[in-house]
């Protein structure tokens, strides 16, 4: 049964990570975008993509705290940084948590192991 459970946080660890570095990484390029913005940037495929996904939850972000998405102001274009950088934060501290789990679960198993053992001949002769 603690094989199942070890495979499933691993599995839980791997998607969060994949999910969270992507997330990450858009917010990423986005700030790149707003800050150094070519014709022929913009015009790309992937780049148009990225906007129309990422734009709207920008908006409703920067609404949050007052700021007008796309922002004219240089100040502005870094809220893709600030939501970045809690993304991270939430990516390491799950990573933290799932690795204690693991780690107990593998402590647990050992001491298991240990007060399943038999005991050795000399323990028997000599206890009391």
């Amino acid at each position: 049964m603690r094989f199942l459970l070890v495979a499933f946080l691993r599995v839980l660890q791997f998607v969060v990570d994949v999910g969270l570095w992507a997330v990450v990484l858009a917010l990423l390029v986005r700030l790149a975008l707003a800050l150094y913005s070519t014709s022929s940037v913009n015009n790309f495929f992937l780049v148009a993509e990225l906007r129309q996904a990422m734009d709207p939850a920008l908006r409703e972000i920067g609404s949050w705290v007052g700021l007008r998405w796309p922002s004219p102001t240089l100040f502005g274009r870094f809220l893709p940084l600030a939501v970045a950088i809690p993304i991270w934060a939430i990516m390491f501290y799950s990573n933290k948590g799932i690795f204690r789990a693991l780690h107990a679960l593998a402590e647990a198993q050992a001491d298991e192991r240990v007060q399943r053992r038999p005991a050795s001949s000399d323990e028997k002769l000599s206890g009391p």
